[in-house]
This record gives structure tokens, sequence and C-alpha cells, in this order.
């Protein structure tokens, strides 16, 4: 058996699992209907789409969130998704938010020309690769030079976080999540901004199993392609800070799930094995990030 046999799935079964699991939660938060920020991407349309079976059209709401660096394509994607769906939508500007933050000046033009260099070469100029870079700022942001950097792509998201519950709290609205399982074991989200959410109905999918599913619930051929990307820096890609397709990190995932051994991964994937053993402990540091607030055991 090939360790990518066990991404496949039954969309109609998933499907089915899901919309049962978010009406539930539903009449559980006693909420009216649902809100989800739409990014014109793979997974919040797939999580709209689910969303709109579980409660119906009328009853889910999109926000669409862009500001000074969003891609005119996220929004316009997003728009056709929801007019393929029929759900109602809104579209809220963070730039003036943002500016009141003065988020737009803290970057210095070194800074910025050191951002677009970093997410646009595979190497800065002390060597070092776009996924040690990424694994580097997992537990504290030791590199100085990237403190304000990942300040100002952060803080987007938490302003999106803040923005769906100001408006899901008004509508009486479960505020759903989009986060996949490929985001999570590698902590490729923002620590109590896309993670906080009432629900994660897709989280535990990877990547491609929620392509799969997508195609199921006809999602616009146009997002099925598009690649991965946060959206909050000109020219970050998933695929560049791991340096690998989503194909091949959701195998390398899953087999590590599956306790594969790294060599059988190798050879399957075509990743190395030091890279192998480097998301192992990927999944390991970034735990933090995907627990609770820690407390005192005892007193």
């Amino acid at each position: 058996m090939l360790i990518k046999d066990f991404l496949q799935i039954d969309p109609i079964e998933v499907s089915d699992k899901i919309v049962n699991f978010i009406r539930q939660k539903v009449e559980a938060f006693e909420r009216d209907g649902i809100i989800v920020g739409l990014s014109g991407g793979l997974d919040s349309s797939c999580v709209a789409g689910l969303s709109v079976k579980a409660v119906g059209k009328d009853n889910v709401y999109g926000l669409i969130m862009p500001e000074k660096d969003s891609s005119k394509e996220s929004a316009e994607y997003a728009e056709m998704l929801a007019n393929q769906i029929e759900i109602r939508t809104q579209v809220i500007d963070h730039a003036p938010i943002l500016e009141k933050w003065n988020l737009y000046n803290l970057l210095s033009k070194q800074d910025w020309e050191m951002g677009k260099a970093a997410f646009a070469h595979k190497r800065d100029i002390q060597g070092e690769s776009a996924f040690a870079r990424y694994m580097s700022v997992q537990k504290g942001i030791k590199p100085k030079r990237l403190r304000k950097l990942f300040a100002y792509m952060n803080m987007k998201h938490r302003i999106r976080t803040v923005t769906l519950y100001y408006y899901g709290e008004q509508l009486n609205y479960l505020v759903i999540g989009t986060s996949n399982k490929s985001e999570a074991l590698t902590g490729w989200f923002v620590k109590y901004g896309d993670s906080a959410r009432d629900i994660m109905p897709i989280r535990g999918l990877y990547k491609t199993q929620i392509k799969a599913l997508s195609k199921y619930l006809n999602v616009p051929q146009p997002i099925l392609e598009r690649e991965p990307m946060p959206d909050f820096f000109p020219g970050l890609k998933d695929n560049f800070v791991f340096e690998m397709s989503c194909e091949q990190l959701d195998s390398v995932l899953i087999g590590i799930e599956k306790g594969v051994p790294s060599k059988l991964i190798m050879e399957e994937t075509g990743v190395s094995i030091y890279t192998i053993e480097s998301i192992k402990k990927l999944t390991e540091i970034t735990n933090h990030k995907r627990s609770l607030p820690e407390v005192p055991t005892s007193f």
C-alpha cells in the first residue's frame, strides 16, 4: 500500500459527517446561523459550501476582508464562490483599521525589501532556507530582523478574527473556522488569529483531502487550481515556505502519523530524510499553538 492511499476519502461520506457536525454545533451553541471569512481560497470555499448544506444559504453570512496588501484575485474569487452558493456577503476593508494602528508604517524600506527577498528566494543572505527560517520562529522570534515582519503579518489575521466575532455576535451566528490538518500540524496559522474560532469542521482533513471534497461540492475551478497562500504579504505562498508541493507535504505528514519509516516516506515522496525529520520536529515544537493557554496544575 502506498502512503498516498491513506489520503483517499469518500467525499460523500465525509461531507455528510461534517454537515451533521456543523448542524449539531449550531444547535448546541443556540445560534441562528454561521458566519465565515471568505478568502477566495480552497478551505474557506469548502467550509462555506458545507455550511450551506448544514443550515441553508439564508443562514450563512460571508465576510470578505481585504486590506492594502491583499490580492485583488482574493476578493474576486470570494465573490465568485458566494454567488455560486447564493449566500449574503459583506466586504469590510481592513486598511483603515490597520492604518489606525500605524501598521503600514511599521516596516522600514529595508524591512520590506528583506521580507520580499525572504519570500522570493530559497535562501536569504545568511544562507538560511525559507523552511529553516520558519522553524526558527515557532518558539519565540529569535532573529530580531524578523520580529517586525511577523508582527506586521500576524496582526492582520487577528483583526479578521475580531471582525468575525463583532458581526457574528450581532447576528447570533456561529463563527466557523477554515483551517485544515496540514496547517494545524505544521503550525501554519496565527495563534489567536485564524485559530480562534467556535468550531473547526475541516481541521481533521489534509489539504489534498479538502481538494477532493471541494471537487464534490462543485467549488469553482479557478479556486480549485489556485495556489495556497495566506495573502498577508505579497509573494508569500505555502509551497515556498515548505519547499514542496501540498501533495508531498501531506504524504509526509500522514506517513509520520501512520508510523511509516522515514526511509519509505523518502522513497515515495522524494523528500529528503533530513526534511522529514525536520517536519517531525516541527509538529512537536508547534504544539503550543494547538493547545489552550497553560495553567498551573496545582496550588
